[in-house]
């Protein structure tokens, strides 16, 4: 799996695919433990998103995200369509609100 991932980014012309595939290879061949514990939040927040929103698609886990969650974190995709999630880095942004009904902020 690792080295079809820095193959993959081998593959690509850009300094950024270049970058991430020597990220890839430097990373041992099983998991270590912050990967394991990213993969466990990550699987967790999937269950827990498939549980949450509603079928079909109709809400995408970024739109909750962006209405339940504002200025906490971003999820977006960039510009070759990957995903990105960060911590936003406003200070104090989304601390305890989340928007209602109507675009009403609610304390949580």
């Amino acid at each position: 799996l690792i080295s079809s991932c820095s193959q993959q980014a081998r593959d690509c012309s850009t300094m950024a695919a270049e970058m991430a595939a020597e990220f890839f290879d430097r990373l041992p061949v099983r998991l270590t433990p912050v990967e394991e514990k990213l993969r466990d939040h990550l699987v967790q927040a999937a269950t827990t998103a498939a549980q949450l929103l509603p079928p079909g698609e109709v809400v995408s886990l970024q739109e909750w995200v962006e209405c339940r969650m504002p200025g906490e974190i971003e999820l977006r995709t960039d510009s070759a369509g990957m995903v990105i999630l960060m911590p936003t880095m406003r200070k104090g942004a989304g601390k305890g609100k989340a928007k209602g009904k109507a675009g009403e902020t609610a304390a949580l």
